[in-house]
This record gives C-alpha cells, sequence and structure tokens, in this order.
C-alpha cells in the first residue's frame, strides 16, 4: 500500500501523484491532501521527522519524497518487466551481490521449467511478508530456486530457450 501526503502549490505533489496516476494506477495508493483529508498539526505528529511535501509512505514506511518515490517506482517498473520475461521465457541477470562481485544467472519463472512439486501461481515464499526488492526465480543452471534484489540489476536479457542465452540472440534491457 502506498500513501501520498501532499498540499496545494506543491510541483513535486503533483508530479508523485502523476507518476501513479500515469503508470502505476493498479498499486493500492491513497492520497491525502493536507488540509482537507488531515490537519497540519495531525501531520506533523505522525511524521514529526518529515519537513517537506510531499511525505510517502510504502507498506508503513516512510520512503521519503518525490525522488525516492520515483526511484522506488523505476525498480517497480523493473521488477514487472522482469517478471513478464521470466514468465515468458529464460532472463540471463546482471546483478552485484551484497559482497560488491558481480554475478550472472540464467533463471526462469516459466511454469513448465518450475519442479513438478511447484505448478501454481504463489510463489515458494508465498506466506512470507513480500519484499518487493527481492525476486525470487528458478535458477536453470544449478536448478534450485534463487534470489536477487531488484535494486541491483545492471542488465538482463530475454530468450524464448535456455540455450540462445547468447547476446547476439537475445533481447537486451541494459539498466
Amino acid at each position: 500500500m502506498i500513501e501520498i501526503y501532499t498540499k496545494d502549490d506543491c510541483a513535486y505533489c503533483t508530479m508523485a501523484k502523476d507518476l501513479v496516476d500515469n503508470q502505476h494506477s493498479r498499486l493500492g495508493v491513497e492520497i491525502f491532501h493536507m488540509p482537507t483529508d488531515i490537519s497540519r498539526e495531525d501531520l506533523m505528529v505522525k511524521f514529526p521527522n518529515s519537513r517537506s511535501m510531499p511525505i510517502i509512505v510504502v507498506d508503513k514506511v516512510v520512503i521519503g519524497g518525490y525522488n525516492e518515490f520515483k526511484l522506488m517506482m523505476k525498480d517497480i517498473e523493473m521488477r514487472e518487466e522482469l517478471i513478464d520475461d521470466l514468465n515468458k521465457g529464460f532472463v540471463k541477470v546482471t546483478f552485484t551481490k551484497k559482497d560488491g562481485t558481480e554475478r550472472v544467472m540464467n533463471c526462469t519463472l516459466k511454469s513448465e521449467y518450475l519442479p513438478e512439486d511447484y505448478k501454481s501461481d504463489v510463489a515458494p515464499d508465498a506466506e512470507k511478508k513480500v519484499n518487493r526488492n527481492i525476486l525470487a526465480v528458478w535458477d536453470i543452471d544449478v536448478s534450485g530456486w534463487r534470489s536477487f534484489r531488484v535494486d541491483s540489476v545492471k542488465d538482463f536479457l530475454w530468450s524464448r530457450y535456455p540455450e540462445t542465452l547468447e547476446p547476439s540472440e537475445v533481447e537486451g534491457h541494459p539498466v
């Protein structure tokens, strides 16, 4: 759930609202306008450390203002594109690991390539709280579930078939 707290005559507030209106209306978004929906006093009590507008809250965590929100939305767009590509075929993902090294992983979410004990639309960790920045995938090279942080992805390449994951034969998505 995304909450956006706005006020009149605020260009960044308008840009934040436009970002969700134009591209991400399917996300759970609630917009609170000061002073119509919330008073200045109530806003200051609710967000005592915030000194500028808009105030943007994602899953009950204050992420900051428009610039932080725009970066987060870019990661959401990339995640959606990655998931779409993974469901259609195979993706070679290049990302930076936590220790700073680069890793290349060939992976998929295409149902016919997933293990027999996993043939549903529910991710294996569905009972857990979902971290939108972590993407769990089937690593075709090790035949196991692996994950990576979406914000660490440097590049991804899509292919219909796992044996064609070569740059000349795939559609590229530089980040």
